[in-house]
């Protein structure tokens, strides 16, 4: 019994990765690589733990950097009300600082958030303040992401032309910057809308070219989403279009394997 004790009191602490530091440069970037490798709750604490340690130091703009993130994880994990609580505290901090594109951001998950939780008038309050905001301080970037949420938020007021159409500029937009991952959702979420509305050429169409985007991007957990996605469209419009049944079947059968 002695030796056994001894042999417990020599093994070292448990701690969790983010235990074993506090520099929150270091824990920032623990945070963005749980969250690229689909550990969103480990992302979630770590990054709300950067957040804590800047807030000590009075460094508002990365303590709001770091609220964001946590907002984003908190997002993924489906806890609404915490990733709202995250990006409240941050716009309050952005509020004073001179980074209007910061702002913008956040407003826009903002209403992110708040399209998933089907509050979608408060959602497009706050995608317009975005709007506003990008009026007099353009980001293509940005303006890219924000006009895919008004897509979004179109889409959920069933509204599918107006929808259809912001996501096409988003495409455009996407393409123009380099956004890749945002040019494929914006693909998915076009051929998907363009099928609702009976246009099943133009569905194809938005479908081949978001595979053959996905097959150039780095797999992930938004990658594999965007691949079940494609799979599952390709199936619905072979449903509709049986002269085309079996290219389409087989294209869905690549995209979900």
């Amino acid at each position: 019994r002695t030796i056994l004790l001894l042999a417990v009191m020599s093994l070292p602490p448990l701690v969790s990765p983010a235990a074993a530091t506090t520099d929150p440069a270091v824990l920032m970037e623990q945070g963005h690589e749980a969250f690229q490798r689909g550990a969103f709750g480990e992302a979630y604490t770590v990054w709300k733990e950067t957040a804590q340690l800047y807030g000590a130091q009075h460094d508002v703009a990365r303590q709001g950097h770091a609220l964001v993130g946590a907002a984003h994880a908190a997002h993924r994990l489906g806890r609404l009300t915490e990733a709202m609580q995250s990006l409240e505290l941050a716009l309050v901090l952005a509020r004073s600082q001179p980074d209007v594109d910061g702002r913008a951001a956040i407003l826009a998950q903002l209403g992110r958030v708040l399209l998933d939780s089907r509050h979608l008038d408060q959602a497009g309050e706050y995608l317009d303040q975005a709007d506003a905001l990008l009026a007099d301080h353009p980001s293509p970037a940005l303006r890219a992401s924000v006009t895919h949420d008004h897509a979004l938020l179109a889409a959920r007021r069933h509204q599918p032309d107006l929808a259809l159409t912001r996501f096409l500029e988003t495409i455009r937009l996407a393409d123009h910057t380099g956004l890749r991952a945002l040019a494929l959702h914006a693909r998915v979420n076009a051929a998907r809308t363009a099928l609702q509305l009976g246009r099943h050429a133009e569905s194809r169409t938005w479908l081949d070219q978001a595979l053959g985007q996905a097959s150039h991007l780095a797999a992930n957990h938004d990658t594999a989403s965007a691949w079940m996605n494609i799979g599952l469209l390709y199936r619905q419009l072979a449903a509709v279009r049986p002269d085309l049944r079996a290219p389409l079947l087989l294209r869905a059968a690549g995209a979900l394997q």
